[in-house]
């Protein structure tokens, strides 16, 4: 099978099998089972040097004769010796060298082996700067520059790679580090529940008081995002019970199917808000309020950094929201699961509000319960089937809102009480005391018992 190097990177029958052989040796697997003795191979020898130190270095062990590490230094040594006599400029020899200092640099340990292995694959670089080789060195120091942070820089040393040798393939690697530091991103986070709507105040219902301002802050869109310079949104206003209908619980479990349908409804609402820039290529991330003229419901609230939400060179995120000015608390205690309902602003209860039940049959499909309705306090409850998880949704007055899981009941369980207890702690000035002797702290003797 051919590969997809050029052979004048390993011209001979021995390259190929010297390869084969530094691949045996230089695997991770090789690192499963070492001797006590194992030999180390440090950042400050000489693999991390010119090939001419390398070559003549005779590195020396009292034991592990065997060790792969030394027998992938001994390889790497007769390839560059093998094609040292070559006439100039000899690719092998630089493919050797090159490969060399890369598994060098990943193998040997040493704080200072970045430092070094940088300054390596700048000689390499301008000793080859005529040939294409020179772009793979290129490549690899611009890695190790993104590794460390500064994507600025090794997006510019990538660029110059692919710019210089587009065809080589050191110049495809470089052009694929360059694509992969200016990808675009962009998604969202929220809080499942936005309590902001227009006309929400303490007995008023949305619809006769439409235009209110709402009452109190609103929650907040959180967008983590690179190399965009805007994000768009999208709320789509959705029947919850569809949704449940066909097992779903997260967005994230939806098809791509389901999802281009969500996006082809005509959204309840639709803004964008412009970002700082990104010129690090770094992710960031920037918080906007949530809008507060939805009304209450159950939204799909989709981001894209693409104003019409194309597929191409795009990147959809999507989370769904209740806006609703009700929370729903749940626990299970005494064999029950119990729940409240509640105003979400200022606590108080909500009786009379209908509850809703769902639990999961053996094939994982929803199954109606009984209706409940919250009493003066706001409070309900059901006598669960062991092994069964539960749904809740609550509604009144034109709210509504749902867990944001099922509630499993598993029989025998029981959470208990936290018992209060007392414990002492001593800041010792010695890891181990022996029997017999004498703890000072404070001014407070003990003595260790043999117990």
């Amino acid at each position: 099978q051919k590969g997809t190097m050029p052979d004048s990177y390993r011209p001979t029958l021995y390259d190929f099998i010297a390869h084969q052989a530094l691949e045996f040796y230089t695997s991770g697997e090789q690192a499963a089972a070492k001797p006590e003795d194992a030999y180390e191979l440090f950042a400050d020898s000489p693999v991390l040097d010119s090939a001419e130190k390398f070559l003549a270095w005779q590195p020396v062990t009292s034991a592990d004769i065997d060790s792969p590490v030394l027998k992938a230094i001994r390889l790497y040594q007769e390839l560059l010796r093998f094609h040292k006599t070559d006439p100039a400029p000899s690719l092998a020899f630089a493919n050797a060298d090159l490969e060399r200092l890369t598994w060098g640099w990943n193998t040997a340990f040493g704080d200072d082996k970045n430092t070094r292995y940088k300054v390596d694959l700048e000689a390499f670089i301008r000793s080859y700067a005529d040939y294409d080789i020179s772009a793979w060195a290129m490549e690899r120091e611009a890695r190790v520059v993104q590794q460390e942070g500064d994507l600025v820089a090794a997006r510019k040393l990538a660029l110059r790679g692919a710019e210089l040798f587009p065809q080589s393939p050191g110049g495809k690697l470089c052009r694929t580090l360059v694509t992969e530091i200016e990808a675009k991103s962009a998604s969202i986070t929220t809080e499942r529940v936005w309590n902001c709507f227009p006309g929400r105040s303490a007995g008023v219902s949305p619809a006769s008081a439409a235009g209110v301002p709402p009452a109190g802050p609103c929650p907040a869109l959180t967008v983590r995002y690179r190399n965009v310079d805007a994000v768009y949104f999208r709320a789509i206003l959705s029947d919850w019970e569809v949704f449940l209908a066909k097992r779903h619980n997260r967005p994230e479990n939806l098809s791509e199917q389901e999802r281009r349908e969500i996006l082809a409804r005509k959204p309840a609402l639709e803004w964008s808000s412009k970002l700082p820039p990104t010129t690090d290529y770094k992710e960031k991330t920037f918080v906007i309020p949530a809008p507060d003229s939805l009304k209450p419901g159950f939204y799909f609230i989709a981001a894209s950094h693409d104003p019409k939400f194309g597929e191409g060179n795009n990147i959809i995120s999507m989370t769904d929201v209740w806006v609703s000015g009700l929370a729903l608390v749940t626990r299970m205690h005494e064999g029950k699961i119990e729940g409240l309902v509640v105003k979400a602003d200022s606590g108080e209860p909500v009786s009379g509000a209908e509850v809703s039940v769902w639990h999961l049959d053996n094939q994982g499909n929803r199954i109606a319960d009984p209706m409940l309705t919250t009493d003066e306090n706001g409070f309900y409850s059901i006598k669960p089937v062991q092994n069964v998880g539960y749904l809740f949704r609550a509604r009144h007055a034109g709210q509504e809102l749902a867990t944001a899981g099922d509630q499993w009941f598993y029989g025998g369980y029981e959470p208990q009480e936290p018992v209060p207890a007392a414990q002492t702690i001593f800041f010792t000035d010695r890891a181990i005391y022996r029997p017999g002797q004498t703890i000072q702290y404070k001014g407070i003797c003990l003595w260790v018992d043999q117990a």
